[in-house]
This record gives C-alpha cells, sequence and structure tokens, in this order.
C-alpha cells in the first residue's frame, strides 16, 4: 500500500514554524521584563526617574505580550470555528463602530479619517465579532502607519454580489517584493517598526483568515512612498445565502 504524506509533511512544517515564530516572539517581551525586574532587585538604590523610566518599559512589553496572546487566541478561535455564519449584518454599523473607537487614535496621531459610506446598507452574513475585528485591525494599520496630518479614507460599496471595504493610507507604503508574505503570520515588512508601534506580526493573519471563513479575500495595492490600499471583500448577503 502507499501512502501519499505529501500534505501531512507540509502541515507538520506549517506547525514547526509557528510554534518557533511564536517561540520567539514570546520570549523577546518575556526577556526584557525579566531583565527589568532583575535591574530593579538587584540593584543599589536606584534614583526615582530611572526606576519610572525601568517600569514604563516593563509596563510596555507586558502590554506587548497580552496583544500577542489576545491575538492568538481571536486567531485560534476563528480557524477552530465549524459553524457557518448566519447572522445578517450591515458593514456600515460595525464600521461605523471601528472609527468611533480608533477616532482619537487618529486624532492623536494628527490624522483625518474619513468615511465613505453609501446610503443603502451594505449587508453581508458573517460573525458579527470576527467581522468587526478584521476592519478594526485594516483601520487600526492605516492609523499607526500614517503620517501626522494625512488622511485615512475607508469605503464601504456593495457591487456585483460583493460586500466590498477599503482602507486607503498616505502611509510609507510596502515595498512590491513584501506584498505576497504580508498575510503570512508573523511576518513584517518593517519589522523594527511593527515592533517600535506595538504590532504583534498577526494583525493581517487574522483579516485573511476572516475573510476566507466567510468566502471571502482580502487584497493590497501599495508602492514604497505611496502609500497603501487594502481591499477587503465579502458575499453580499443574499449571494452568501
Amino acid at each position: 500500500m502507499i501512502h501519499d504524506i505529501t500534505e501531512l509533511e507540509r502541515l507538520e512544517s506549517v506547525r514547526r514554524d509557528f510554534v518557533s515564530n511564536v517561540s520567539h516572539e514570546l520570549k523577546t517581551p518575556l526577556t526584557a521584563i525579566r531583565g527589568y525586574v532583575e535591574t530593579l532587585l538587584d540593584a543599589d538604590p536606584i534614583d526615582g526617574p530611572t526606576r519610572g523610566r525601568f517600569l514604563r518599559k516593563i509596563r510596555r512589553q507586558s502590554s506587548r505580550l497580552g496583544a500577542l496572546v489576545s491575538d492568538l487566541l481571536i486567531l485560534s478561535r476563528i480557524e477552530s470555528s465549524t459553524e457557518p455564519p448566519e447572522k445578517i449584518l450591515d458593514l456600515r454599523s460595525a464600521a461605523g463602530e471601528v472609527l468611533s473607537l480608533l477616532g482619537p487614535a487618529s486624532e492623536e496621531r494628527g490624522l483625518e479619517l474619513v468615511a465613505e459610506f453609501p446610503d443603502e446598507a451594505v449587508e453581508v452574513l458573517g460573525e458579527e465579532e470576527a467581522i468587526r475585528q478584521a476592519l478594526s485591525n485594516l483601520v487600526d494599520n492605516a492609523v499607526k502607519y500614517s503620517s501626522a496630518g494625512g488622511r485615512v479614507v475607508v469605503r464601504l460599496q456593495a457591487e456585483n454580489g460583493r460586500a466590498a471595504l477599503e482602507v486607503e493610507d498616505e502611509g510609507p507604503g510596502i515595498a512590491g517584493e513584501h506584498l505576497d508574505r504580508i498575510f503570512e503570520r508573523f511576518y513584517r515588512a518593517d519589522r523594527a517598526r511593527s515592533r517600535e508601534l506595538g504590532g504583534t506580526g498577526l494583525g493581517l493573519a487574522i483579516v485573511k483568515n476572516v475573510a476566507r471563513r466567510h468566502g471571502g479575500g482580502v487584497d493590497v495595492e501599495s508602492e514604497r512612498g505611496r502609500g497603501s490600499t487594502f481591499r477587503l471583500w465579502l458575499p453580499a448577503a443574499e449571494s452568501a445565502e
């Protein structure tokens, strides 16, 4: 008897890579936290400003660790879900909530957050929390990577049996060699900047999995120095049914 184990070998390779990446991503903030804590415990009395600086770094690394664990749990839940989405949602409502939540962050960065929504409902058949998470990840990335004084435009439209959401920014853009890989887990086009801004490397992987879960897709158009436009599309409610 002959058994084709190609797929098993591929899955095993994916599992090894995933475990390796998770271990590395968890180890980095844990190492930093341990180093600062040991310094605070073992060093001679530390002056107030230095102690405060160390504690702020510990808090930042703890927040990064919490965000990573949260994203891992979200990704696991989406991938393991087997129930078909059954709730009809108006994407205008979900996108509006996301913009309201991220409005203060965009103002803090000196950005103009623009919503271009149609008057009629843009309905999909989906899981509300997962779709809101995907929308939030796309808009949050646009806000994080845009420079002060720029614009982030969020567009919604329904056409040809699809509901589509576009997020356009005026950020640094993404070099062409990275475009085929940015939806992979833990892949970062600019690793140093992503970590500086608190990215986990899982945001776009979550978007991709949410799109697949709902029978849709996601793509990106970008050019270095000229911003990016991400498009998430889902089957419209009547098509999904």
